[in-house]
């Protein structure tokens, strides 16, 4: 579970006062099951929703975005990623002049709570950015 440390100096961040997204609070899961848990929140003025325990057992969040990054002359359509339990969608659209909107949605059926929260952190540099936002989320969650 995660812990009660707001200021989690491992924590992943990503966007501004219009959308941010905060990953912390990485789990390894003893076998039989292996794989990882890890904390995150998402938030924009005036809102913020928080997920604990997300799971993920074969291709975690940060492979996603490393394929992004990888990307960074541009793609068609939108990519996306789900978390094993379906809590937690990643979704990614290029832009013009290099840039990405990333959408990050929790919505926590698993736990038989009726919410979901959605945010969009707009304008992501394909590139450096992209790439930062790799390597920290490799750190946290490799």
């Amino acid at each position: 579970m995660c812990g009660a440390v707001e200021d989690d100096e491992a924590a992943v961040r990503l966007g501004g006062p219009q959308g941010w997204v905060r990953l912390w609070n990485r789990v390894v899961d003893p076998p039989p099951y292996g794989g990882l848990e890890f904390c995150i929140e998402v938030g924009a003025a005036d809102m913020a929703a928080r997920l604990h325990r997300v799971f993920v057992y074969n291709e975690a969040p940060d492979t996603f975005v490393v394929g992004l990054a990888e990307s960074f002359a541009g793609w068609s359509g939108q990519r996306s990623w789900q978390s094993v339990n379906r809590d937690v969608t990643i979704t990614a659209v290029f832009l013009s002049r290099g840039h990405v909107d990333m959408t990050w949605v929790l919505a926590p059926w698993r736990m038989n709570m009726d919410w979901r929260a959605e945010v969009t952190v707009r304008g992501i540099q394909a590139g450096e950015e992209m790439r930062s936002l790799a390597a920290g989320m490799g750190v946290l969650l490799g």
